[in-house]
């Protein structure tokens, strides 16, 4: 419809349209305004129509025109969400042509409005959009008989991860990872919840990375009981919201070998100092990474520190609750070690454990440095033959280092000799090369 109006006047002007397509002689004359109806895809792309006005007080006739042409391109739907975020405004557009093209939206579930010139927004409350379903603009020209269309295809945000089930080993650090797959309405902020549900920023525990289309979360130092379980990723838009679930499995690391003590011996007189020597079974497949080491007091005789007679050094007793004190060997590949600092009146009991990372092996047999277990037989003494001649008992030691034989003889069992001597005095003779 082309409309042609000369307001004001007195008598009112004649108006009637002329054009590429109106027959001369076929004029509708009218005043004050003219309407030409143009039937549909009757008229031509790029026709001249004039609007002629006459008036009795003009010599000349006067006139106006215009030109009816399609829009060049098609039409345009487009979507976005207010600041608020309480609506969703759907905006269609035919740009160009004249006259105006009549656009409208049509919607699923009765969200559509009808064919008005200025219709081309549809407004709709956030949250309140139909998920997968197209929503179409319509757009119509008088010069076509077609009407053109654009749709869109409003979808809730889907968030993709790299893996669904994540094995770690205690002590390591994760990262779980949680995407954004392109669509078509922009997304809120991804939110990662911990395997108790709680909401996950950034601290000593965990560490939060993000952009608009990702947020990977890194558990730190994982523990098996602690940190095991469902972890969560959540986002929204205009449509609705989503998530997923990521299952982290912390295992604990293979059991070591076991490790066991061959010797424990004071390095000197001063019993202050011993030395262990330890070996571990050789098992096809297992790991370790270190040693724990530890030592408890069991027993002191009291004399031995004040100088009291001797008759109180064979009076053992009881210090207080038995205490391990643990020393940390962090090289897997040791097999002897030394522990200081003791004190020379204890008796000391000594154990071994292998370590593979957090998982503890089972602890050796305690050993006490110096001293023979008690199924051991005094003949059965290590290194040492007894020899009787005239002269006596003697006592026959392999030939070693000055500081060795001290060590082996301030815990040589001396009640084999007295087994041996009786009541007897013995007299100790040493001879070195």
């Amino acid at each position: 419809m082309l409309l042609c109006s000369w307001p004001g006047g007195f008598p009112s002007p004649s108006l009637w349209w002329t054009g590429d397509l109106i027959l001369p002689g076929r004029e509708d004359l009218q005043t004050s305004a003219a309407t030409l109806l143009l039937g549909e895809g009757l008229t031509s792309n790029n026709s001249l129509f004039k609007c002629i006005g006459s008036h009795q007080a003009l010599k000349e006739a006067t006139a106006c025109s215009v030109r009816t042409y399609v829009p060049p391109a098609e039409p345009v739907c487009f979507a976005y969400v207010t600041n608020n975020q309480q609506y969703l405004m759907l905006s269609c557009s035919w740009d160009g042509g004249a006259p105006k093209a009549l656009v409208w939206w049509e919607g699923p579930g009765g969200q559509s409005k009808g064919g008005e010139e200025n219709s081309n927004i549809l407004i709709l409350r956030y949250g309140t959009a139909h998920s997968g379903l197209p929503y179409t603009c319509h757009a119509k020209h008088p010069l076509l008989v077609q009407t053109k269309t654009c749709r869109l295809t409003l979808e809730a945000p889907v968030l993709l991860t790299q893996r669904r089930v994540v094995s770690v080993y205690e002590g390591d650090d994760v990262q779980l990872t949680c995407s954004l797959r392109a669509s078509y309405l922009p997304a809120n902020e991804i939110t990662w919840f911990n395997n108790q549900g709680m909401d996950v920023h950034s601290t000593s525990k965990y560490t939060v990375l993000r952009t608009s289309a990702w947020a990977n979360l890194t558990v730190k130092d994982v523990h098996e009981t602690l940190d095991s379980g469902e972890y969560r990723c959540s986002t929204s838009n205009a449509v609705g919201g989503t998530e997923i679930n990521i299952t982290l499995r912390v295992n604990r690391h293979p059991m070591p070998p076991n490790a066991t003590l061959v010797s424990v011996q004071y390095n000197s007189q001063k019993r202050n100092e011993v030395d262990l020597e330890w070996q571990v079974e050789n098992k096809e497949g297992s790991r370790l990474t270190g040693f724990i080491l530890e030592h408890v007091w069991l027993s002191e005789r009291p004399g031995r520190r004040d100088g009291s007679n001797a008759s109180e050094e064979g009076q053992a007793e009881r210090i207080g609750p038995a205490v391990w004190y643990r020393s940390i060997i962090q090289d897997p590949e040791a097999r002897s070690h030394t522990i200081g600092r003791l004190t020379p009146t204890v008796t000391y009991q000594f154990r071994i454990t292998s370590v593979n990372h957090r998982t503890v092996g089972h602890a050796s047999a305690a050993k006490t440095p110096g001293t023979m277990s008690r199924e051991t037989k005094c003949d059965e003494t290590p290194f040492v033959k007894y020899e009787q001649n005239c002269y006596g008992l003697y006592l026959k030691i392999p030939c070693m280092s000055a500081a060795a034989f001290w060590s082996y003889f301030i815990n040589f069992p001396r009640e084999c000799v007295a087994g041996k001597l009786g009541a007897h005095p013995v007299v100790w003779t040493f001879f070195f090369p």
